[in-house]
């Protein structure tokens, strides 16, 4: 189940980790706490990281599965970057 947080607000950009932070500022301040380490942060699955940039259910990931997801270009602007550069 997803925190309420998920629905409603701007989406969260998701960096190379499976924590997806919940709202607040991403400003540290010293001492302060990560927005990855406050309560309320949901820890996505490798399918849901994927889904999430376009990749189809059941896509295999590496062992490093978040910052692979992360740093990969999502198939649907890939085909769209492709398409363009052949038109």
């Amino acid at each position: 189940m997803l925190p309420e947080w998920c629905s409603g607000r701007p989406a969260t950009t998701i960096v190379g980790t499976k924590v997806i932070a919940g709202p607040g500022t991403s400003v540290f301040a010293k001492g302060g706490v990560s927005r990855q380490d406050r309560p309320g942060a949901y820890v996505a699955s490798p399918e849901q990281l994927g889904l999430l940039q376009s990749y189809t259910g059941g896509f295999r990931w590496g062992v490093r599965a978040a910052e692979q997801a992360g740093n990969a270009v999502p198939p649907l602007i890939a085909i769209k970057v492709l398409e363009d550069f052949y038109a």
